[in-house]
């Protein structure tokens, strides 16, 4: 995967998964500073951090963060990672913009992204939960169960036999 590809499917044509561009950060920023409470890092981060996060992301060939859009809305957004020790890390899973909660568009980021995941690498599937983020609910009913608890959060792992649908993933790499 590089940093221009998009993920889409054919049973979930709202959403589509596309890789982050310049322009977009200053959005991802907000979101995250909005939601700080749920995320290891709690400060607030200026748009100087953020581009340099964003330059330094650039360079990263195993680290990927996607704009979740839906409808051609940006509404959220996705990261993973590859693990020097073969594992996958999802983080930052954000759905930023309100009006679009309850909608189910943050399950189906995570199907789509999951099935994109397993059907590309053999490796786990993994994320890290605060303990105090109510989220952990919502990573279960997606997928995930708690692998190990450490001191201030749940090592999760994606469980593949959950993928359901054998979406039919398709990936496209944009200009």
């Amino acid at each position: 995967m590089n940093k221009k590809t998009e993920i889409s499917c054919a049973e979930y044509p709202d959403v589509k998964l596309r890789m982050i561009k310049e322009d977009e950060i200053e959005m991802l920023r907000i979101w995250k500073n909005n939601n700080a409470d749920s995320f290891f890092y709690t400060k607030e981060i200026s748009p100087d951090q953020q581009l340099k996060w964003y330059e330094g992301y650039i360079s990263r060939d195993n680290d990927f963060m996607l704009a979740v859009y839906y409808q051609e809305n940006l509404v959220g957004c996705i990261g993973f990672r590859i693990l020097e020790d073969k594992l996958i890390d999802i983080y930052n899973v954000i759905l930023g913009v309100e009006g679009f909660a309850s909608k189910g568009i943050m399950a189906r980021t995570m199907e789509m992204l999951t099935t994109y995941l397993a059907g590309n690498y053999e490796f786990d599937i993994t994320a890290k939960v605060l303990i105090t983020n109510k989220a952990i609910n919502w990573y279960k009913k997606n997928g995930f169960s708690i692998a190990e608890e450490k001191e201030d959060y749940y090592l999760i792992l994606y469980d593949k036999s959950f993928l359901k649908n054998n979406l039919q993933i398709k990936t496209v790499q944009r200009i």
